[in-house]
């Protein structure tokens, strides 16, 4: 079932795990505005999963961005959950879209070229990470 989505260019990370939990953080920003609550929240980045559950950040370079999800998170009464990339295939395409793309775009019903992908996901078919280019 598709609730949202949404695709934007981010600021320069310096980090896979910066750009996830900057992504999840715009996401769940986005959750948040239409009170969507009791949702599963998924990413394919064990990284960001692991520092949004440690308690003990300290000094970390990104405990602005996980304090900022945890609160949200709570708000929401999720949790965040890893799942392999292969099985986020609609996220990759939703990135893929996101290629020079300044502004936040968001989606309230499933993009044309995701509708078979929503399915397939639904009813768990794996796909091998590709890069996609969409023109």
């Amino acid at each position: 079932m598709w609730l949202v989505g949404f695709h934007q260019e981010l600021p320069v990370a310096t980090s896979s795990t910066m750009s996830e939990c900057w992504v999840l953080r715009e996401g769940l920003k986005l959750v948040l505005d239409r009170d969507l609550k009791g949702i599963r929240v998924v990413t394919g980045s064990l990284a960001s999963v692991q520092i949004i559950q440690n308690e003990k950040l300290g000094n970390h370079d990104l405990s602005n961005i996980v304090f900022y999800c945890r609160s949200m998170l709570m708000m929401l009464g999720s949790e965040v959950h890893h799942v392999f990339r292969e099985a986020k295939f609609r996220a990759d395409m939703l990135a893929s879209l996101s290629f020079n793309q300044h502004n936040l775009v968001v989606f309230n019903v499933t993009p044309n070229c995701l509708e078979h992908q929503l399915y397939s996901d639904s009813i768990g078919m794996l796909f091998p990470r590709t890069r996609f280019v969409v023109a």
